[in-house]
């Protein structure tokens, strides 16, 4: 299972749509990237769970971190924040019976 990282910022920091983009991936496809064409500029969409475990937990708080801060001035990046909020509430509810 990958975890997903694209946004609908991806599209807006890039100033692309998803065809125009060039996807790369250097690690056989745990991380998976996105560029324009000739450009160096790349943003990661995607990561594999075995990539996400390599980086360590404080790289983690800080991404959530960055996450947070960015859902407060993006309702996209916040509605699906609330959404995950309510699959997790769920999840411990039901663990917890």
């Amino acid at each position: 299972m990958a975890i997903r990282i694209q946004t609908p910022r991806l599209e807006h920091s890039l100033s692309m749509t998803r065809n125009d983009l060039i996807y790369e991936s250097p690690d056989k496809g745990e991380t998976i990237y996105a560029r324009k064409a000739g450009s160096t500029e790349r943003v990661l969409i995607s990561m594999s769970e075995k990539a996400w475990s390599r980086i360590n937990e404080q790289e983690q708080a800080e991404i959530w971190k960055d996450i947070r801060g960015l859902a407060k001035t993006n309702p996209s990046l916040n509605d699906v924040l609330d959404r995950l909020l309510v699959v997790y509430n769920l999840i411990k509810k039901e663990n917890s019976l």
